[in-house]
């Protein structure tokens, strides 16, 4: 997941999780500058996952604080973008991902480190 709070990107927070519930957490500027010594705030954020025989379950909790301090949340909305990468192996052995997103951003390669990826996630009793 990408936050953003203007469509500068400057900058924009990203969240990657795995199914053990890992988090890798960002920041980042235009260009695919990245900050991978910032943090968001440990104690903003849970993660609980489950993994099955036949799926998996990824559950995240960011507090509405977290969201405000870092100046994402406006007027009950936070913009953002959600990606999900499904990995296959070939038969060289290697796992490609296909990547399934929430907006498509209409590009050749996937490229989520754009404005046109982030859509508007409308909170109620925010």
């Amino acid at each position: 997941m990408f936050f953003r709070s203007d469509n500068s990107l400057n900058p924009y927070y990203c969240l990657e999780i795995d199914t053990k519930g890992r988090i890798m957490d960002f920041k980042a500027k235009p260009n695919k500058e990245f900050d991978f010594d910032w943090n968001w705030p440990s104690n903003e954020i849970t993660v609980k996952s489950v993994v099955n025989k036949d799926d998996f379950i990824v559950e995240i909790t960011i507090s509405l604080e977290s969201l405000r301090d870092l100046n994402l949340l406006k007027n009950g909305s936070i913009e953002t973008g959600i990606y999900r990468a499904k990995y296959h192996q070939q038969k060289d052995k290697i796992f490609k991902p296909t990547w399934i997103t929430w907006i498509n951003p209409n590009t050749k390669t996937p490229n989520f480190h754009i404005l046109t990826s982030f859509g508007k996630l409308e909170l109620e009793n925010y």
